[in-house]
């Protein structure tokens, strides 16, 4: 049905906004919050932004005088026929060159509560 997604470090070469444009050349709503201060990551960051929303995603530049540091993935998808979120929250960039150089703490779930609150 939908991805919302947002980051602060993506990399210019990023399995996962590759994901998020075919979810859009898919009709899916996709969503994404972009930080344009992110330090070394600007220009890649930049350029998927671009990229995204002249596809078709919707794309929000952060928010004005403040750094978005989050690093968030909620998908929504039809179950059944249900609609159910899963959701990814991450102290860890999407990038996937740092991915292997840090130590980062990853949740993923399917809890409701939580879903719901990061949607």
């Amino acid at each position: 049905i939908n991805a919302e997604y947002m980051g602060y470090r993506t990399g210019a070469d990023s399995e996962l906004m590759d994901l998020l444009r075919e979810a859009v050349r898919r009709g899916k709503e996709v969503t994404v919050v972009v930080e344009l201060k992110a330090r070394f990551d600007e220009e890649a960051n930049i350029n998927w932004a671009e990229m995204l929303e002249s596809i078709g995603a919707q794309v929000v530049y952060g928010v004005v005088g403040l750094k978005t540091h989050a690093k968030m993935l909620l998908v929504t998808r039809r179950e059944g026929k249900q609609l159910r979120r899963h959701g990814h929250l991450s102290t860890g960039n999407y990038n996937p060159r740092t991915a292997r150089l840090y130590t980062d703490i990853s949740h993923l779930t399917a809890d409701p509560a939580l879903t719901a609150d990061m949607e």
